[in-house]
């Protein structure tokens, strides 16, 4: 049922009439507690890091600001046409020749703390190169030595072309260093444009009791090559400084200068 109430003209002569429609029945207090007081906002992407998401909202904004400082390279490739921007990869030559650098040139580095730790307790040289964290594990001559040619093989068969011979004959610490720089100093001598043209190429690794793995040079160098230098190189850090002499991680992660 519906009904017109006229209300007095106004003062310039217009009439207006209410219309009584009928009411709806208003929620109860307990309804209004039980409904919900806002909608949810759905978690972006909550798994991921939040570095990640930051990434991705910037990615979504339609009017992205201007970016300078620290992500300058960002806001360069940002700047080039969607069809012109290269594809963002790192070629594996580079991995493997800054890997070296870092890791090689460090282990120099900690080699030379040793020997001027052996000296200054008038310490034998043998007494810390032979030494062993645990009796079935390799001493600190052997790790070394292992860690060199791990990097030297492994850019050797990246680059396709003959192992190369380093006779393991140390018995000094400035023979190891010297070993360690040449070793070095092979893998940024390897021709990049063959190791980065070989990137899917599967080569056979031997892995003991006369077996062979195959793998592309990819793999080996992220499943096989960069394990092996790390683990090799951390346990040649750990007996030196198991052994009383002054190292820190700083030492590890970073060559001199």
């Amino acid at each position: 049922m519906r009904l017109s109430i006229p209300i007095p003209p106004t003062k310039d002569g217009r009439r207006y009439t209410i219309e009584n429609r009928p009411s709806v029945p208003r929620p109860t207090p307990s309804e209004l507690d039980m409904a919900p007081r806002h909608k949810p906002k759905p978690q972006l992407h909550a798994s991921l890091p939040a570095s990640v998401v930051m990434i991705g909202r910037y990615m979504a904004q339609p009017c992205r600001p201007k970016i300078t400082g620290a992500c300058s390279a960002l806001a360069r490739y940002e700047s080039l046409p969607r069809k012109t921007r290269p594809a963002m990869t790192v070629l594996i030559s580079t991995l493997i020749k800054d890997a070296s650098a870092q890791t090689l040139g460090s282990l120099c580095a900690i080699l030379k703390k040793g020997a001027d730790h052996a000296a200054a307790l008038k310490i034998p040289e043998d007494v810390l190169l032979n030494y062993r964290l645990f009796p079935d594990m390799f001493p600190l001559t052997r790790q070394v030595q292992i860690t060199t040619d791990t990097m030297t093989r492994g850019a050797a068969r990246l680059a396709g072309t003959d192992l190369p011979s380093f006779p393991d004959v140390e018995t000094s610490f400035t023979q190891l260093i010297d070993r360690t720089q040449k070793a070095n100093a092979y893998v940024q001598a390897a021709s990049s444009e063959a190791i980065d043209g070989r990137c899917t190429t599967i080569i056979n690794i031997p892995i003991g009791g006369g077996q062979e793995m195959p793998m592309t040079c990819t793999t080996y160098l992220q499943s096989f090559v960069f394990p092996n230098l790390y683990f090799h190189a951390a346990t040649a850090y750990n007996i030196l400084r198991h052994n009383g002499v002054t190292l820190g991680k700083r030492d590890y992660l970073r060559p001199p200068g």
